[in-house]
């Protein structure tokens, strides 16, 4: 009788020690999900942004690579949604983006545009196969966030990160002083090795809004 009345008792303690640990809480994933959510990288300001191929009527729009077609045309900048859209031929489908500046005067609107495709060489009288192109907000970024004159100055220049990175200021300052100082109704596409210490190469363009 006594060993029944053990083996109940022993059947008692397995029940409530089973629904115990039942009642022990799960593992916290909703606090870990937050922090994943706070800790994550912020969305880029960047509205659109794509390399493709170049068709055969924008190819004989262009006399070189990374050259911006003056006035309205598909590189332009709307004042009221507060965007400025960039079209520029580039001679293979590994060109990007790479930084933008404003580098604007209390006169001109202007910006310097930096492309690459990672490697030292120089593309200005390469073939044109592919278009970069940059929709992006002049919130924030364009002094005063619109754009003077009914004219912005867009420099692209062609650069390996390396590169530019490691003379970024001397880069940047040598094209506000131009912007600043200048006069000029258009902007050459030249290679720069002259002006500035090792940079690849210019080009852009003057254009106007929609």
């Amino acid at each position: 009788m006594k060993s029944y009345h053990f083996l109940f008792i022993v059947l008692l303690l397995c029940i409530f020690s089973c629904k115990e640990e039942k009642k022990q809480p799960e593992v916290n994933t909703e606090v870990k999900t937050e922090s994943t959510q706070q800790n994550a990288a912020p969305v880029s300001k960047d509205i659109y942004s794509n390399t493709r191929s170049i068709s055969a009527s924008e190819n004989s729009l262009y006399n070189n690579n990374l050259q911006i077609i003056d006035g309205k045309t598909e590189s332009n900048y709307d004042n009221t949604s507060k965007t400025i859209t960039l079209e520029i031929p580039v001679s293979n489908a590994n060109f990007s983006f790479y930084k933008k500046f404003d580098i604007s005067s209390s006169t001109k609107s202007a910006i310097l545009y930096v492309v690459t495709d990672n490697t030292d060489s120089p593309i200005l009288s390469n073939t044109k196969t592919h278009i970069i192109e940059d929709t992006f907000s002049m919130t924030n970024f364009l002094d005063g966030n619109q754009v003077k004159n009914n004219k912005l100055y867009v420099f692209t220049f062609n650069d390996a990160p390396k590169d530019f990175d490691k003379n970024e200021k001397t880069i940047v300052k040598y094209y506000t002083d131009l912007v600043a100082n200048g006069s000029f109704s258009s902007i050459a596409c030249i290679q720069t090795k002259s002006l500035l210490p090792e940079p690849k190469e210019q080009c852009g363009g003057i254009i106007v809004g929609n």
